[in-house]
């Protein structure tokens, strides 16, 4: 048996929830949906730990994947995946699949999503700066998802499609104590 990548599994499960999305004319409504779900992903990672539990029968994931759907109103695209995920027990890669969905989604609309790292929150007056040389540098339009981290001490860390730009000081300091074992 031929083992499938996991990019290419999170791949294959983002297509076809595009194609659902796109078929019932509800791209947008899951595009914004999928981001708030797997921005609740990221911060709560019981329920992911809840779902991939050996412990847990997979009659009540499924019934707990449907009460998540109803109690939380989602589309009926992302209840679907939701169910089709659990039911081939996929659910720890969840994350991914709504990660590729939601690049798909900004690919084909002329987004690219970017995410910056910095140690504390960047002022109005940065972060327009930013997007700007940002939709420069990219030659298209950005969307930016921030995330404080202290550990990098100073500067930014921007990551977009496949590309990192670490001008963090924790980077600068890295650079330097590798040149300084290379001498």
């Amino acid at each position: 048996m031929q083992k499938t990548s996991k990019y290419k599994i999170d791949r294959i499960y983002a297509k076809a929830l595009l194609g659902g999305a796109a078929q019932d004319d509800a791209v947008k409504e899951v595009y914004v949906q999928t981001s708030e779900l797997l921005e609740i992903l990221q911060k709560d990672g019981d329920i992911t730990r809840y779902f991939s539990s050996p412990l847990i029968s997979l009659e009540e994931k499924i019934s707990t994947a449907k009460e998540i759907c109803k109690k939380s109103e989602l589309a009926p695209e992302l209840c679907r995946l939701m169910e089709i995920v659990a039911q081939n027990d996929r659910f720890s890669e969840l994350a991914g699949i709504l990660q590729e969905f939601c690049n798909m989604y900004l690919k084909n609309n002329g987004f690219v999503g970017v995410e910056v790292q910095s140690v504390k929150e960047l002022s109005k007056t940065q972060d327009k700066n930013l997007q700007k040389n940002l939709e420069e540098l990219l030659s298209k339009k950005v969307i930016i998802k921030y995330q404080i981290k202290p550990e990098i001490l100073g500067g930014l860390i921007i990551r977009y499609e496949s590309d990192i730009i670490d001008d963090s000081i924790k980077g600068k300091l890295s650079r330097i104590e590798m040149a300084m074992k290379g001498a």
